[in-house]
């Protein structure tokens, strides 16, 4: 993954090539810019950097207060609580007084530039609509009222239903790529090998593999029902894998558990227990996607937020449990768009997740795994990265 804060941008910046502005802030939006970037040619690549990077002053410190509230709304309440409702009330077609000296640097850095540029949050693109060749990453399969923002920009989607949405919003549909699902390179590139053996597992195996994450933020109510999930599906003989930051409200809570329970739990292993679980840890995004792929083609299913990883259940025929609530603007939505697509069902408290493992057998011996990975499988193409950038390269 190219990381934009430990590789400068290159000046002065020549006009044809592309420039990517990412918020540095949680995973679900920088994630997709990290894909377009690794699937560009190296030549191609021109101003890569963070809002961070890119303001000082008083502009920077608005940013770092967005990054707190970020944090601290995710890390609590759900889809009814104080930062799931000023979400839904947020307007980025006018933007205030503070999102406009944030974005102030920006625009003098960027809109005098003639070559695109690439952003994945709506607030950017708000804020840097002058831009010329403006493009808005939008991957996810759900459309928030607050993504549809006014302008001339090119907006990239993975589905057609998506872009139905923004049509109806009034964008120039001349002005809306389909790109297909934007699966992490490493991941498209094997879907079907992974599908087809995951299917022979759920036909032969003794037991599953289940992988557990959560966001970023980490909320308490997140992180109690994973626990207990992982534990329930190990006391049933499976294992699980479980992707967590290191020193980490998750990893904590993970080790304390499985400890005082006398259970068996490996810690940044290179290889993937039979039973037990392998709790893998990481720094950053790079380290993040770098664990993360490193034991997926064993997985079974996975247990998630519904988040951005929305995308291997219904492109990479990965069966998902979403735990509970949903925080923010996007989750509701992909919650109820993954269920009514029978690729997923929700673990909605302690006393579900406490039975996660019995649960999970039942479905796996009914053939109901199989059946939702089936209907994960195929429906979408998922090579949206590389479609973007052969039509940007």
């Amino acid at each position: 993954m190219y990381d934009p804060i430990e590789n400068p941008p290159t000046t002065p910046q020549a006009p044809d090539l592309i420039d990517v502005l990412y918020t540095g802030i949680g995973r679900g939006h920088p994630f997709y810019l990290d894909g377009i970037v690794e699937s560009l040619p190296a030549s191609t690549r021109g101003d890569i950097t963070t809002v961070f990077s890119a303001t000082k002053g008083i502009p920077r410190a608005i940013w770092h207060g967005g990054k707190a509230a970020y944090h601290f709304g995710s890390s609590a309440g759900g889809e009814n609580s104080a930062y799931s409702r000023l979400r839904k009330r947020g307007n980025y077609n006018t933007p205030g007084p503070l999102l406009r000296c944030a974005g102030q640097p920006l625009a003098q850095r960027f809109c005098n530039r003639t070559g695109p540029l690439i952003v994945a949050h709506p607030i950017l693109v708000a804020l840097l609509r002058e831009h010329p060749q403006l493009i808005y990453q939008h991957g996810e399969l759900v459309v928030p009222p607050e993504c549809l923002i006014q302008g001339n920009h090119l907006t990239l989607v993975p589905t057609e239903q998506v872009a139905t949405v923004f049509r109806k919003a009034g964008l120039d549909s001349r002005n809306i790529c389909v790109t297909g699902l934007c699966v992490e390179p490493p991941l498209a590139s094997r879907g079907a090998s992974m599908q087809a053996e995951r299917q022979r597992r759920y036909a032969e195996a003794s037991s599953l593999c289940g992988g557990f994450f959560s966001s970023g933020a980490e909320p308490r109510r997140h992180v109690t029902l994973l626990v207990a999930a992982a534990i329930s599906a190990v006391r049933r003989g499976g294992s699980a894998f479980v992707v967590a930051k290191r020193g980490g409200r998750f990893a904590r809570r993970l080790m304390q558990t499985f400890d005082m329970q006398g259970l068996t739990l490996s810690i940044d292993a290179d290889r993937m227990p039979d039973s037990g679980a392998l709790l893998q840890t990481y720094g950053d995004r790079a380290d993040l996607n770098r664990s993360t792929y490193r034991h997926f083609t064993a997985l079974d299913y996975f247990v998630s937020p519904a988040h951005e990883r929305t995308n291997w259940a219904v492109g990479l025929g990965l069966p998902m449990f979403v735990v509970d609530p949903s925080i923010g603007t996007f989750a509701p939505r992909n919650r109820e768009l993954l269920i009514s697509h029978g690729v997923a069902e929700a673990l909605t408290d302690s006393a579900q997740s406490e039975a996660f493992g019995l649960r999970l057998d039942a479905l796996w011996k009914a053939g109901t795994l199989a059946k939702r990975s089936e209907a994960g499988w195929g429906q979408y193409p998922i090579d949206g990265f590389k479609t973007i950038a052969n039509r940007l390269s």
